[in-house]
């Protein structure tokens, strides 16, 4: 009987710790922040970045001027009109945004804007960005892993989007395509740390 007793104080104890473990970590978890901002309007970094704090995005700004749902074969005729190049799945989507990128003082930091994604209205949902359209669009881009300005300037760019299906194993590279792009509203995210910042774009009316 006592040890049944003992053993059942024991088991007691334990899913007690158990417990108190979980509240602990619970209470100390990380929790970021997150900003929430619009179109038309500068968002300062102020050293918040998608990845590494290598960054340094103190000085550097985006606005989203417009966006725009388009084909692949309509994004390279309006930005990449020289190219001859025929995009894969050229009547697939993409989402367009037309990017303001400003640095004021910053002569070491940069911008990861390959990283950043398009989060959709269905939370399971992401658009990520288009690496054979842009560089159709900007050949200087081409292998860089970093979007970085001269200091106090401003450029101007249009980056496109993809919520993209691969080709399933065995299946051909032609099965390649560009999902439709139905959301009514993504969401830009443009930091992760140490508070994430993102910018909301309406799609519906587009």
């Amino acid at each position: 009987m006592r040890r049944k007793m003992l053993a059942a104080a024991l088991l007691t104890f334990t899913v007690a710790a158990i417990a108190f473990r979980i509240w602990v970590v619970n209470q100390n978890q990380l929790s970021i922040p997150a900003e929430h901002y619009g179109m038309r309007e500068w968002v300062e970094l102020d050293g918040a970045f998608l990845f590494d704090y290598q960054e340094q995005t103190d000085g550097y700004a985006i606005k989203v001027t417009n966006a725009s749902v388009m084909t692949a074969e309509e994004y390279v005729r309006a930005y990449a009109g020289e190219s001859d190049v025929v995009p894969q799945d050229p009547t697939g989507d993409v989402i367009v945004l037309d990017l303001s990128i400003r640095n004021q003082g910053n002569s070491e930091g940069f911008i990861d804007i390959l990283s950043q994604w398009l989060l959709g209205q269905r939370k399971d949902r992401t658009y990520q960005y288009d690496y054979d359209l842009w560089e159709l669009a900007e050949p200087s881009m081409r292998d860089e892993s970093g979007f970085k300005l001269v200091e106090n300037s401003v450029y101007e760019t249009h980056v496109p989007f993809v919520n993209a299906t691969a080709p399933r194993y065995l299946e051909s590279v032609s099965a390649w395509r560009r999902k439709p792009a139905d959301d009514a509203y993504v969401d830009l995210v443009i930091s992760n740390a140490p508070v994430r910042k993102m910018i909301r774009i309406p799609l519906k009316q587009m």
